[in-house]
């Protein structure tokens, strides 16, 4: 009986897997980007299983048609092309306007320098906690002691 010999070089398409060095395992492959381009990306891990995992994670978003940036963005930045190129085009105006309003008077102030790939929910949170402090709150009726008092 022929034993099957482990394979030795991937098939095209499939990038490439190898081990740097410092013992590292890095694996390559092209990938959609939101210009509608490729590039290639690289993904790192302890052992060749996990940067297989990562690589072939990678490729299926691409696959899907779930691009990854071209460039470095800033959360100002996609805020900017998210409200041009997909709320523009499938919103009414009015809600466009109040999407833009919101945009420029609360996200892009407070988060709007943030890089868009090291933001984390935490630094979200954060930020919504500091808008939501009883101190940037309509200050209290002084008459009956309510917050809000429905009419």
């Amino acid at each position: 009986m022929i034993s099957k010999k482990p394979q030795k070089r991937r098939p095209n398409g499939e990038g490439s897997i190898y081990q740097r060095k410092d013992g590292r395992w890095v694996g390559a492959a092209y990938v959609l980007t939101t210009d509608g381009t490729y590039k290639r990306i690289q993904v790192y891990g302890k052992t060749r299983d996990e940067v297989h995992k990562k690589l072939v994670e990678a490729q299926q978003k691409s696959n899907r048609g779930i691009p990854v940036a071209d460039k470095p963005w800033k959360l100002g930045e996609y805020l900017d092309y998210w409200l041009e190129h997909v709320v523009r085009p499938a919103k009414r105006w009015n809600t466009y306007k109040k999407y833009e309003q919101t945009v420029r008077l609360y996200l892009k102030p407070g988060l709007g320098n943030q890089r868009l790939e090291r933001l984390r929910v935490a630094k979200v949170q954060s930020f919504s906690m500091r808008r939501s402090r009883p101190a940037t709150r309509w200050p209290r009726s002084t008459s009956c002691g309510w917050s809000w008092v429905p009419r």
